[in-house]
């Protein structure tokens, strides 16, 4: 009676492993055939590339082959590494979900403005990485004046309490441009190095904060009147 015991609960598991493994398969094989499959990139297109190089004044030493878009759409541009690039290049069988595959440097503009001015903006994802490459659309200013920024996601320019800074804002006009944070005020702000930036956009009479509630959370934490 023991041995038949045994051999019968022996054979209940292998039949259950059995099951879960089919489960399994049939899981994946699912997966495999859904319609949102994982995205496929190619590197940016020319057109785009030199429209971004000439608004935001892309220096000659950056990599255009970091820049990469999903196929099919031009509604965002990516940062991806060069090692990430050979992981998806390695994928041939489509296996790995690449949902989240780098970080957004550049998105398609959704605001018509009426001279078509800013078709790309930039993001706050990748500002930090791509900073030192920029060379126009930069508007510096100290963690004091970043103070009149980082309380609302809109400001209007008469609210900016430096008188030069909201002048320089103004000049930038309408489209996307970068508030660059440097620690002293002066003549030599730009030859300071950046301690951090955050992405705008602007509009007639405001500026847009174009960053997620919690990066704003997040600058009000650091740069904030208590910090």
């Amino acid at each position: 009676m023991c041995i038949r015991d045994s051999n019968q609960a022996e054979e209940k598991v292998v039949g259950e492993q059995e099951i879960a493994t089919q489960k399994i398969e049939k899981g994946f094989k699912t997966f495999l055939n859904k319609k949102d499959k994982p995205e496929q990139f190619s590197f940016i297109n020319d057109n785009d590339f030199n429209w971004i190089k000439e608004y935001y004044g892309i220096t000659e030493d950056f990599d255009k082959n970091l820049l990469m878009q999903p196929k099919g759409t031009d509604r965002k541009v990516l940062l991806i590494s060069p090692a990430i690039q050979q992981m998806i290049r390695a994928d041939t069988k489509n296996l790995i979900n690449k949902i989240n595959v780098g970080s957004k440097a550049f998105a398609k503009n959704k605001e018509k403005f009426a001279d078509n001015s800013c078709a790309l903006r930039i993001c706050q994802d990748s500002i930090m990485t791509i900073i030192n490459y920029i060379t126009k659309r930069k508007v510096y200013c100290t963690v004091q004046d970043l103070q009149s920024f980082i309380y609302s996601h809109n400001i209007k320019h008469e609210e900016i309490e430096n008188p030069a800074l909201q002048e320089e804002v103004r000049e930038q006009g309408q489209g996307s441009f970068i508030l660059c944070v440097v620690k002293e005020k002066g003549e030599n702000m730009q030859q300071q190095k950046i301690m951090d930036c955050i992405v705008c956009q602007g509009f007639k009479t405001s500026v847009c904060i174009m960053c997620s509630k919690e990066d704003l959370h997040s600058f009000r934490i650091r740069y904030g009147d208590s910090a």
